[in-house]
């Protein structure tokens, strides 16, 4: 779920794994992408929050700070996490991180680079992708 849009924030980097993927793979071996489609929602304005509770204490998670680059799709934020228990704040953890999001048209360019023979794409329900799909999902053969 987005990996590689956490791990490869640069062409450079993504070519690199993709690389390293095929030269792995046997002959007709497959390798499975799943990552937010960036044409489905606007990146710059990317929100996300979630409440669980375990062992008696409450995680609030929330997305912060976000700042969206239009020409290289990459995404800087910061993630907040509030920990309480018994209604009470006992820690406040702070990380930040970056998205890169890669479109189809890009997905299927480094892999034909790295020498996979077909690439695939479909949506979150393995139907064919649509521009407003929430997710692609890739599956490029060696």
């Amino acid at each position: 779920w987005n990996t590689v849009a956490e791990i490869g924030t640069s062409k450079s980097a993504v070519s690199t794994l993709f690389e390293a993927v095929a030269g792995s793979l046997k002959q007709a071996g497959r390798f499975v992408l799943d990552q937010d489609n960036p044409s489905a929602f606007d990146a710059g304005d990317f929100k996300f929050s979630s409440v669980s509770e375990r062992d008696g204490r409450t995680y609030e998670t929330a997305f912060e700070e976000c700042e969206f680059d239009e020409e290289t799709h990459v995404l800087k934020a910061r993630e907040v996490v509030k920990i309480t228990e018994n209604g009470r704040e006992i820690e406040t953890l702070r990380s930040e991180f970056s998205y890169r999001w890669w479109t189809k048209a890009e997905l299927a360019d480094l892999c034909e680079k790295a020498g996979f023979s077909r690439v695939e794409f479909y949506d979150e329900t393995f139907a064919n992708l649509r521009e407003s799909s929430e997710r692609i999902v890739m599956v490029a053969t060696r």
